[in-house]
C-alpha cells in the first residue's frame, strides 16, 4: 500500500503518514540487534519510506525518516 491519497500528501508529519509505523518498524527492529549499525537501519528505513512514497525526492526522504526517528529518541 502506498500513502497516495489527498490526505498523505503531507506525510513530513508522522501523524499524517500512513507508512509512519511501517517505517519506525524497520529501525527499531534492526536497531534492536545490536549486531546492525544505525546508519544501516536507518538506510532500511529510508528504503521502506520510499517504497510507500515512490515520488518524494531522496534528500526529502532522508530528512523525513531522520527527523521521524530523532523525534521518536526524544519521546
Amino acid at each position: 500500500m502506498t500513502c497516495s491519497g489527498e490526505q498523505f500528501m503531507d506525510c513530513k508529519l508522522a501523524k499524517n503518514c500512513k507508512c509512519y509505523r511501517a517505517v519506525m518498524r524497520t529501525y527499531k527492529a534492526l536497531t534492536g540487534d545490536k549486531t546492525i549499525p544505525d546508519m544501516i537501519a536507518l538506510e532500511a528505513a529510508q528504503k521502506v519510506y520510499s517504497f510507500h512514497r515512490p515520488e518524494v525526492c531522496v534528500d526529502e526522504a532522508v530528512v523525513t525518516v531522520e527527523r521521524w526517528v530523532s523525534d521518536a529518541h526524544i519521546q
